[in-house]
């Protein structure tokens, strides 16, 4: 992509996503380089000793790199709320690689990832539940429950719920209990019970298609693609490691 404004005339690199910062005063690549769209000038962004934050000038309307990608590609930071890089590294500012949390959730994040000194888990004084909790929503979700149910269930966000079910919080006994081999079914199309049974009452082949779906509710060619493994396929890997 060309930009030319004036007498300045440069190149952004077009293997990368550009944005406007929220100000319209620079272009942000989605791993975080910053040009002034005005001049072109590239600005030279170096962590800071104390913090390892990547730290911009306040004409950015912002003072962390990180905050500044991530309201360029996301939107507005609601007030209160951070901006935490995924992977632990600060270095790290690629959009991918950046989420919106609350502080409480940033400090957990640090905690389990060993940015933080102190205990993981329950002994973390910050935890929002204990471990017998998490042991009890890994059952759950072995049983293919969804987040909303299971947030339901023990007063939490799903959001909270997403981030135990993929390890990235209490990592420490996601790893211990080999979860990451437990698919995620997200939202089935019916109950639980009643996708095993269609799915086991499809898996027979020994009713016709179009007299089973009349038989399920369902339509003839879903049947059809259940059979050939064509559609359910998260629910597949479920059953076929579950049963």
């Amino acid at each position: 992509m060309r930009w030319k404004e004036n007498q300045y005339k440069y190149e952004l690199d077009s293997n990368l996503v550009w944005k406007k910062s929220p100000n319209g005063e620079y272009w942000v690549s989605e791993r975080g380089d910053i040009y002034v769209i005005r001049t072109g000038y590239k600005l030279n962004i170096k962590p800071c000793k104390l913090s390892g934050y990547y730290k911009i000038g306040k004409d950015t309307g912002f003072y962390s790199l990180h905050r500044l990608v991530y309201a360029s590609f996301v939107g507005d930071i609601p007030e209160g709320m951070q901006i935490n890089h995924i992977d632990g590294d600060k270095g790290n500012n690629h959009i991918s690689n950046l989420e919106l949390c609350t502080a409480r959730e940033n400090v957990q994040h640090a905690h389990a990832t060993g940015l933080a000194s102190g205990h993981v888990g329950e002994d973390n004084g910050n935890a929002k539940v204990t471990e017998s909790d998490i042991l009890g929503m890994y059952e759950l979700f072995k049983q293919g429950y969804t987040n909303d149910f299971v947030g339901n269930l023990y007063g939490l966000h799903s959001r909270y719920i997403s981030l135990v079910r993929h390890g990235k919080r209490w990592k420490h006994l996601f790893e211990s209990k080999q979860m990451g081999r437990y698919p995620s079914l997200g939202r089935l199309p019916f109950s639980l019970p009643r996708c095993v049974y269609i799915y086991e009452k499809c898996l027979a082949w020994d009713t016709p298609q179009d007299a089973l779906g009349a038989e399920l509710g369902i339509d003839p060619s879903t049947v059809s693609r259940i059979r050939n493994g064509k559609t359910w396929k998260a629910f597949k890997d479920f059953y076929e490691k579950t049963t």
